[in-house]
Protein backbone atom coordinates (compact mmCIF):
# COMPACT_ATOMS: atom_id res chain seq x y z
CA UNK A 1 0.00 0.00 0.00
CA UNK A 2 0.99 3.24 -1.06
CA UNK A 3 0.17 5.99 1.54
CA UNK A 4 -1.66 8.56 -0.74
CA UNK A 5 -4.59 10.89 0.86
CA UNK A 6 -5.71 12.97 -2.30
CA UNK A 7 -8.54 12.06 -3.90
CA UNK A 8 -8.47 9.08 -6.40
CA UNK A 9 -11.32 7.12 -8.07
CA UNK A 10 -9.11 3.68 -7.03
CA UNK A 11 -7.81 4.88 -3.67
CA UNK A 12 -8.19 2.54 -1.07
CA UNK A 13 -9.62 2.74 2.74
CA UNK A 14 -8.59 -0.39 4.90
CA UNK A 15 -8.76 0.39 8.42
CA UNK A 16 -6.10 -1.95 9.79
CA UNK A 17 -3.70 -1.32 8.30
CA UNK A 18 -1.12 1.60 9.47
CA UNK A 19 -1.17 3.41 6.30
CA UNK A 20 -5.20 3.42 6.16
CA UNK A 21 -5.44 5.32 2.82
CA UNK A 22 -3.34 4.34 -0.44
CA UNK A 23 -2.98 2.95 -3.66
CA UNK A 24 -2.74 -1.10 -3.58
CA UNK A 25 -0.16 -2.03 -5.65
CA UNK A 26 0.77 -5.66 -6.79
CA UNK A 27 3.52 -6.83 -8.08
CA UNK A 28 5.00 -10.16 -10.32
CA UNK A 29 8.53 -10.76 -9.05
CA UNK A 30 10.80 -13.52 -9.76
CA UNK A 31 11.65 -16.15 -7.69
CA UNK A 32 15.02 -16.20 -6.25
CA UNK A 33 15.96 -13.10 -6.78
CA UNK A 34 12.91 -11.11 -5.71
CA UNK A 35 13.43 -9.00 -8.77
CA UNK A 36 10.20 -7.09 -9.91
CA UNK A 37 9.38 -8.20 -13.17
CA UNK A 38 5.80 -6.48 -13.37
CA UNK A 39 3.94 -3.34 -10.64
CA UNK A 40 0.62 -2.59 -11.53
CA UNK A 41 -2.66 -1.75 -9.68
CA UNK A 42 -4.93 -4.20 -11.48
CA UNK A 43 -6.18 -7.79 -11.65
CA UNK A 44 -4.09 -11.20 -11.34
CA UNK A 45 -5.90 -11.98 -15.39
CA UNK A 46 -4.17 -8.73 -16.67
CA UNK A 47 -0.47 -9.01 -14.84
CA UNK A 48 0.20 -12.47 -15.67
CA UNK A 49 -1.27 -12.52 -19.22
CA UNK A 50 2.92 -11.33 -20.15
CA UNK A 51 3.51 -14.84 -18.84
CA UNK A 52 0.92 -17.01 -20.31
CA UNK A 53 2.57 -19.84 -22.18
CA UNK A 54 5.76 -19.93 -21.24
CA UNK A 55 6.02 -22.68 -18.86
CA UNK A 56 6.24 -20.39 -15.43
CA UNK A 57 4.51 -21.48 -12.03
CA UNK A 58 2.49 -18.50 -10.54
CA UNK A 59 2.18 -18.63 -6.67
CA UNK A 60 -0.23 -16.31 -5.06
CA UNK A 61 -1.84 -15.41 -1.90
CA UNK A 62 -5.32 -16.67 -0.56
CA UNK A 63 -6.79 -13.57 -1.55
CA UNK A 64 -6.33 -14.21 -5.21
CA UNK A 65 -7.15 -17.58 -5.36
CA UNK A 66 -10.19 -18.79 -7.22
CA UNK A 67 -11.08 -21.72 -9.60
CA UNK A 68 -12.02 -19.45 -12.71
CA UNK A 69 -8.64 -17.71 -12.25
CA UNK A 70 -6.85 -21.20 -12.11
CA UNK A 71 -8.91 -22.98 -15.28
CA UNK A 72 -8.17 -19.99 -17.05
CA UNK A 73 -4.55 -19.89 -16.59
CA UNK A 74 -4.23 -24.02 -17.82
CA UNK A 75 -6.18 -23.22 -20.56
CA UNK A 76 -2.95 -20.19 -21.17
CA UNK A 77 -0.34 -23.72 -20.19
CA UNK A 78 0.93 -21.75 -16.79
CA UNK A 79 0.37 -23.66 -13.78
CA UNK A 80 -0.61 -22.19 -10.34
CA UNK A 81 -0.28 -22.69 -6.65
CA UNK A 82 -2.05 -21.10 -4.05
CA UNK A 83 -3.42 -20.87 -0.70
CA UNK A 84 -6.96 -20.77 -0.70
CA UNK A 85 -9.99 -19.43 1.70
CA UNK A 86 -11.49 -22.59 3.38
CA UNK A 87 -14.86 -21.63 2.38
CA UNK A 88 -14.81 -20.00 -0.87
CA UNK A 89 -17.29 -20.58 -3.65
CA UNK A 90 -16.29 -23.78 -5.89
CA UNK A 91 -14.13 -25.25 -3.44
CA UNK A 92 -14.95 -28.84 -2.71
CA UNK A 93 -17.68 -28.87 -0.30
CA UNK A 94 -16.25 -32.44 0.87
CA UNK A 95 -13.31 -30.85 2.61
CA UNK A 96 -15.12 -28.33 4.65
CA UNK A 97 -14.05 -28.13 7.89
CA UNK A 98 -17.22 -28.84 9.46
CA UNK A 99 -17.86 -31.68 7.43
CA UNK A 100 -13.91 -33.35 7.36
CA UNK A 101 -12.03 -32.87 10.48
CA UNK A 102 -8.60 -33.51 10.70
CA UNK A 103 -6.12 -34.67 13.71
CA UNK A 104 -2.68 -33.34 13.62
CA UNK A 105 -0.93 -34.19 10.65
CA UNK A 106 -3.81 -35.62 8.68
CA UNK A 107 -4.36 -34.71 5.03
CA UNK A 108 -6.87 -34.93 2.91
CA UNK A 109 -7.37 -33.91 -1.64
CA UNK A 110 -9.86 -33.91 -3.91
CA UNK A 111 -9.38 -33.48 -7.34
CA UNK A 112 -11.28 -31.79 -10.26
CA UNK A 113 -9.95 -32.23 -13.82
CA UNK A 114 -6.13 -31.04 -13.46
CA UNK A 115 -7.16 -29.17 -10.00
CA UNK A 116 -5.94 -29.93 -6.71
CA UNK A 117 -7.13 -29.20 -3.96
CA UNK A 118 -5.37 -29.93 -0.79
CA UNK A 119 -6.10 -29.53 2.94
CA UNK A 120 -3.95 -30.76 6.28
CA UNK A 121 -4.00 -30.01 9.93
CA UNK A 122 -1.01 -28.49 11.07
CA UNK A 123 -0.45 -28.22 15.04
CA UNK A 124 -3.48 -25.99 15.58
CA UNK A 125 -5.40 -24.91 12.06
CA UNK A 126 -6.02 -26.32 8.92
CA UNK A 127 -4.22 -25.36 5.63
CA UNK A 128 -5.67 -25.26 2.57
CA UNK A 129 -3.76 -25.11 -1.19
CA UNK A 130 -5.10 -24.78 -4.73
CA UNK A 131 -2.29 -26.30 -7.61
CA UNK A 132 -1.94 -27.51 -10.95
CA UNK A 133 1.25 -28.09 -10.41
CA UNK A 134 1.08 -31.09 -7.74
CA UNK A 135 -0.24 -34.67 -7.70
CA UNK A 136 -1.79 -36.55 -4.78
CA UNK A 137 -2.49 -40.33 -4.34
Amino acid sequence: MVPWRVRLSFRMFIPSKPTRYGIKLYCVCEAKSGYICKLDDCTVKRMSADFLGKGHCIYMDSCFSKVELFEWLREGQTIAVATVIKGREGNPGSLHPNLLKLKKGESAFRRRNNLLFYRFKDKKKDICMMSTKHTAG
